[in-house]
């Protein structure tokens, strides 16, 4: 009798614990889609679609820069273009990885930090920062390939002239 009721208790026990433990799960992947929803509500308020394509756009011009000395001589037409059919095709890709950018914020804020993120976003300051963040990231990127390509340039110098003696002493 003893050990029929000891029985009992622990496939009760056994059954809470499994409970508990869907119930535990189940709670975990509703906090994940709230946070999913959350992060995408962060990007919609931020714009990035539209940074994206401008981003894009600029990624091109500088692409486009890049390999000018390769490319026979082009209209203007011609290249403004081919810099569009460019910027269209980075856009497209960065679109196709947004739900891979979503899960990072979602992953690295909890549910109530992203909660604060679009209050701040919903301030005023949030919408100063969201309205002026395509001008600081166009200046920003101004300064950024001013100051960075001639020493990218260096860089790729030095590392090809030191990874040829590596190869030559093999």
């Amino acid at each position: 009798m003893a050990l029929a009721a000891a029985r009992t208790g622990l496939i009760a026990s056994l059954l809470v614990a499994s409970l508990l433990a869907a119930t535990s799960a189940a709670r975990a992947a509703d906090d994940q889609t709230e946070k999913i929803l959350l992060a995408q509500k962060i990007f919609d308020m931020t714009n990035v679609v539209e940074r994206t394509k401008s981003r894009a756009e600029r990624y091109a011009k500088a692409a486009f820069e890049e390999n000018k000395a390769s490319l026979k001589p082009l209209d203007a037409t011609t290249q403004e273009d081919l810099i569009r059919q460019l910027a269209d095709a980075v856009a497209q890709d960065e679109i196709a990885i947004r739900p891979a950018e979503i899960k990072v914020y979602a992953d690295a804020f909890t549910t109530q930090e992203l909660k604060d993120i679009i209050a701040f976003y919903s301030s005023g300051l949030g919408q100063k920062l969201v309205k002026k963040a395509p001008d600081i990231e166009r200046e920003s990127a101004k300064v950024f390939y001013a100051a960075m390509s001639g020493k990218f340039r260096q860089h790729w110098k030095d590392l090809t002239a030191k990874y040829r003696l590596t190869v030559e002493k093999l």
